[in-house]
Protein backbone atom coordinates (compact mmCIF):
# COMPACT_ATOMS: atom_id res chain seq x y z
CA UNK A 1 0.00 0.00 0.00
CA UNK A 2 2.83 2.36 0.91
CA UNK A 3 4.63 1.62 -2.36
CA UNK A 4 1.50 2.43 -4.36
CA UNK A 5 0.99 5.73 -2.53
CA UNK A 6 4.60 6.77 -2.92
CA UNK A 7 4.58 5.81 -6.60
CA UNK A 8 1.49 7.94 -7.19
CA UNK A 9 3.03 10.83 -5.28
CA UNK A 10 6.25 10.56 -7.30
CA UNK A 11 4.34 10.38 -10.59
CA UNK A 12 2.27 13.42 -9.64
CA UNK A 13 5.34 15.41 -8.65
CA UNK A 14 7.15 14.51 -11.87
CA UNK A 15 4.12 15.42 -13.95
CA UNK A 16 3.75 18.76 -12.20
CA UNK A 17 7.46 19.47 -12.65
CA UNK A 18 7.33 18.58 -16.36
CA UNK A 19 4.26 20.78 -16.94
CA UNK A 20 5.79 23.75 -15.14
CA UNK A 21 9.06 23.28 -16.99
CA UNK A 22 7.26 23.06 -20.36
CA UNK A 23 5.24 26.19 -19.53
CA UNK A 24 8.37 28.10 -18.54
CA UNK A 25 10.18 26.96 -21.67
CA UNK A 26 7.26 27.91 -23.91
CA UNK A 27 6.96 31.36 -22.33
CA UNK A 28 10.70 32.00 -22.60
CA UNK A 29 11.45 30.67 -26.09
CA UNK A 30 8.09 30.96 -27.84
CA UNK A 31 8.92 27.70 -29.59
CA UNK A 32 7.58 24.18 -29.65
CA UNK A 33 7.34 21.86 -26.68
CA UNK A 34 10.66 21.28 -24.91
CA UNK A 35 10.63 17.48 -25.20
CA UNK A 36 11.25 17.80 -28.96
CA UNK A 37 14.73 19.15 -28.16
CA UNK A 38 15.66 16.34 -25.75
CA UNK A 39 17.40 14.29 -28.41
CA UNK A 40 20.15 16.88 -28.54
CA UNK A 41 20.61 16.75 -24.77
CA UNK A 42 21.64 13.08 -24.77
CA UNK A 43 23.79 13.06 -27.89
CA UNK A 44 27.11 13.22 -26.04
CA UNK A 45 28.76 10.27 -24.34
CA UNK A 46 28.98 12.16 -21.04
CA UNK A 47 25.23 12.77 -20.98
CA UNK A 48 24.45 9.11 -21.68
CA UNK A 49 26.82 7.92 -18.94
CA UNK A 50 25.28 10.43 -16.51
CA UNK A 51 21.78 9.22 -17.36
CA UNK A 52 22.80 5.57 -17.00
CA UNK A 53 24.41 6.20 -13.59
CA UNK A 54 21.38 8.16 -12.41
CA UNK A 55 19.07 5.33 -13.46
CA UNK A 56 21.27 2.73 -11.79
CA UNK A 57 21.40 4.60 -8.48
CA UNK A 58 17.70 5.40 -8.57
CA UNK A 59 16.89 1.72 -9.12
CA UNK A 60 19.23 0.54 -6.36
CA UNK A 61 17.81 3.08 -3.90
CA UNK A 62 14.25 1.98 -4.73
CA UNK A 63 15.12 -1.70 -4.23
CA UNK A 64 17.03 -1.07 -1.00
CA UNK A 65 14.24 1.13 0.38
CA UNK A 66 11.59 -1.48 -0.41
CA UNK A 67 13.59 -4.28 1.19
CA UNK A 68 14.36 -2.20 4.27
CA UNK A 69 10.70 -1.24 4.69
CA UNK A 70 9.56 -4.86 4.37
CA UNK A 71 12.17 -6.00 6.91
CA UNK A 72 11.20 -3.34 9.44
CA UNK A 73 7.47 -3.93 8.94
CA UNK A 74 7.93 -7.68 9.37
CA UNK A 75 10.00 -7.19 12.53
CA UNK A 76 7.40 -4.82 13.97
CA UNK A 77 4.62 -7.33 13.26
CA UNK A 78 6.56 -10.19 14.86
CA UNK A 79 7.34 -8.04 17.90
CA UNK A 80 3.69 -7.07 18.34
CA UNK A 81 2.62 -10.70 18.05
CA UNK A 82 5.17 -11.86 20.64
CA UNK A 83 4.19 -9.09 23.06
CA UNK A 84 0.49 -9.91 22.66
CA UNK A 85 1.18 -13.60 23.28
CA UNK A 86 3.19 -12.82 26.42
CA UNK A 87 0.48 -10.53 27.78
CA UNK A 88 -2.15 -13.19 27.01
CA UNK A 89 -0.12 -15.81 28.86
CA UNK A 90 0.30 -13.48 31.86
CA UNK A 91 -3.42 -12.68 31.85
CA UNK A 92 -4.30 -16.37 31.71
CA UNK A 93 -2.10 -17.01 34.71
CA UNK A 94 -3.50 -14.18 36.84
CA UNK A 95 -7.16 -14.21 35.72
CA UNK A 96 -8.48 -16.60 38.35
CA UNK A 97 -6.23 -15.12 41.02
CA UNK A 98 -7.83 -11.66 40.68
CA UNK A 99 -11.26 -13.19 39.97
CA UNK A 100 -11.64 -11.50 36.57
CA UNK A 101 -11.37 -7.93 37.90
CA UNK A 102 -10.07 -6.02 34.88
CA UNK A 103 -8.48 -3.11 36.77
CA UNK A 104 -6.46 -5.41 39.04
CA UNK A 105 -5.55 -7.66 36.13
CA UNK A 106 -4.35 -4.73 34.01
CA UNK A 107 -2.19 -3.45 36.88
CA UNK A 108 -0.77 -6.92 37.50
CA UNK A 109 0.06 -7.51 33.81
CA UNK A 110 1.07 -3.94 33.00
CA UNK A 111 -1.10 -3.54 29.91
CA UNK A 112 -4.51 -2.19 28.96
CA UNK A 113 -6.96 -5.03 28.42
CA UNK A 114 -10.24 -5.73 26.63
CA UNK A 115 -12.39 -8.74 27.50
CA UNK A 116 -14.56 -10.33 24.83
CA UNK A 117 -17.10 -13.08 25.49
CA UNK A 118 -18.82 -14.77 22.56
CA UNK A 119 -17.72 -11.98 20.25
CA UNK A 120 -19.05 -9.19 22.46
CA UNK A 121 -16.96 -6.65 24.32
CA UNK A 122 -17.84 -7.20 27.97
CA UNK A 123 -15.20 -5.35 29.98
CA UNK A 124 -12.05 -3.26 29.73
CA UNK A 125 -9.39 -1.99 32.06
CA UNK A 126 -10.01 1.60 30.91
CA UNK A 127 -13.49 2.88 30.10
CA UNK A 128 -12.20 4.93 27.15
CA UNK A 129 -11.09 1.72 25.48
CA UNK A 130 -14.66 0.42 25.49
CA UNK A 131 -15.99 3.69 24.07
CA UNK A 132 -13.32 3.94 21.36
CA UNK A 133 -13.66 0.26 20.44
CA UNK A 134 -17.43 0.59 20.06
CA UNK A 135 -17.28 3.80 18.03
CA UNK A 136 -14.73 2.37 15.58
CA UNK A 137 -16.69 -0.80 14.87
CA UNK A 138 -18.13 -0.83 11.34
CA UNK A 139 -19.96 -4.14 11.41
CA UNK A 140 -23.63 -4.06 12.51
CA UNK A 141 -23.20 -7.38 14.33
CA UNK A 142 -20.21 -6.19 16.35
CA UNK A 143 -21.58 -2.72 16.99
CA UNK A 144 -24.77 -4.22 18.44
CA UNK A 145 -22.58 -6.41 20.66
CA UNK A 146 -20.92 -3.28 22.10
CA UNK A 147 -24.20 -1.87 23.38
Amino acid sequence: MLVARSSLLLAGNLTLFALLWALGHALRHQGGPPWTEWRGLFASFRARVTLALFGFFLLSIAIFGTLAYRTIAGAAERTARVLAERVAQDVAGFYLEVQGEMDLLARRVGAELLEFREGALTAASVEELVESACTRVRSPVLSSACW
